[in-house]
């Protein structure tokens, strides 16, 4: 329970309710952008699905400015009860990252490989969706209306799904992006009465900064988790770098599986001063149990499940492998706990931890250019447990930053 005297709107510690409900509405966000892929797997050849894959990657990296906004406005609003501001900063963010997006559009587009420079030009675009659609996850998440937050996510991971498999059915890989895209801008005009419900009259001169700092985290997790997928490309031959894509989503089953705990506890993270808390302790067993979860899974029915999960034509050639891809993925999940406990705690420690594990990981891949899927995955999952061990350390140590951050 948050005490009156930490924080002076004193929300109650959330329910089984509140687990449940997120925890389902993650799941079923989850398991339809697993749909999306298993669907494309089947549908698109090897070169194809190489190339959608890579691009839903970086649909999640585009991703990040909303994940930064999420994190801060529920924070700020768990605080507060309000997030002076965050329409102005949202905003702003959304424009810096269509922007910076258009004129990494070259760059994308080589590191894509990819035939056309128009799927880069899309994920820009979708990039500032994304900013504001987590203004809408996030005020909701700060509020603890959990059902209202799972109900937006579960509408919102329908509509990308659908549109981005009908999308991807009529205009290739052009057609994946704008249908996220479309699906992004349509989440975002339906919820913007609630962004703007806490969004208060006075500004925050350091919220911007903030939320860059909070970019920057994200951007490095959901890097470091892509890489493989990323780098394939140019160390792998095509039909290994599909081979890949495919075990990589195994990777962000265990990547994703635990964050329902990060979403449900941030709010008592923001206003936790005690480092072994119940808050920290709830959301550190939490991501340990769905990790132990997760190495059972593999180990018993690893083999039978990944038929099912990337399909027949891959599942033979990535038995050997799928421990590495399932670890991978846990790992960086760990990682993403502390980027949490970085914002809650307001320390901005984590850009500069994150981003060295992915410099490091991606200079190893380039050095070495393993020949096979499991020599890459080797590679990346040694980058991402350095990195979680480095963050852990860094995160776990600080008791009550917090408690020296005016927010408004």
């Amino acid at each position: 329970m948050v005490s009156s005297d930490t924080n002076p709107q004193a929300v109650p510690t959330p329910t089984g309710r509140g687990f449940l409900a997120v925890g389902a509405a993650t799941a079923v966000s989850n398991a339809l952008g697993l749909v999306l892929l298993m669907l494309l797997s089947r549908v698109a050849n090897a070169d194809d699905f190489g190339l959608d894959s890579a691009l839903l990657t970086f649909v999640l990296i585009a991703a990040v400015p909303g994940l930064a906004v999420q994190a801060e406005t529920a924070a700020r609003i768990a605080r507060t009860g309000s997030a002076p501001g965050i329409t102005r900063a949202a905003l702003t963010l959304a424009a810096a990252a269509t922007v910076l997006g258009l004129v990494c559009t070259p760059l994308i587009t080589t590191i894509l490989n990819a035939p056309t420079a128009t799927p880069a030009v899309l994920l820009a675009l979708s990039a500032g969706a994304y900013t504001l659609v987590g203004s809408v996850l996030g005020t909701l998440q700060g509020k603890r209306r959990f059902v209202w937050f799972s109900l937006a996510l579960i509408g919102w991971s329908l509509i990308r799904t659908a549109l981005g498999l009908a999308g991807q059915q009529v205009a290739g890989s052009t057609g994946l992006i704008a249908g996220v895209l479309t699906a992004a801008i349509v989440t975002a005009l339906i919820g913007l009465p609630h962004v703007l419900s806490v969004n208060g009259r006075s500004r925050e001169p350091f919220l911007l900064r903030h939320l860059l700092s909070a970019s920057a985290s994200f951007a490095g997790v959901l890097t470091l988790l892509g890489l493989g997928v990323i780098l394939s490309r140019h160390s792998l031959s095509i039909a290994d770098a599909g081979l890949f894509a495919a075990g990589a989503i195994v990777m962000r089953i265990t990547y994703w599986l635990p964050q329902f705990a990060g979403t449900v506890l941030l709010p008592d993270l923001a206003v936790e001063s005690d480092a072994g808390g119940p808050a920290r302790r709830h959301v550190l067993w939490l991501y340990a149990g769905c990790a132990a979860l997760c190495a059972v899974g593999v180990a018993f029915v690893g083999a039978p499940a990944l038929g099912v999960i990337v399909g027949p034509a891959y599942a033979p050639q990535l038995t050997a492998s799928i421990v590495l891809f399932s670890l991978t993925g846990s790992l960086a999940a760990l990682v993403q706990l502390t980027v949490l406990l970085d914002i809650a705690k307001a320390r901005r420690v984590m850009p500069a931890i994150v981003w060295l594990g992915c410099a490091v990981t991606a200079t190893a891949i380039l050095v070495v250019q393993p020949a096979t899927v499991t020599g890459l995955v080797s590679i990346q999952v040694l980058g991402v447990a350095l990195t979680a061990a480095v963050a852990l350390i860094a995160t776990w140590r600080t008791t009550s930053g917090i408690d020296q951050v005016q927010y408004s």
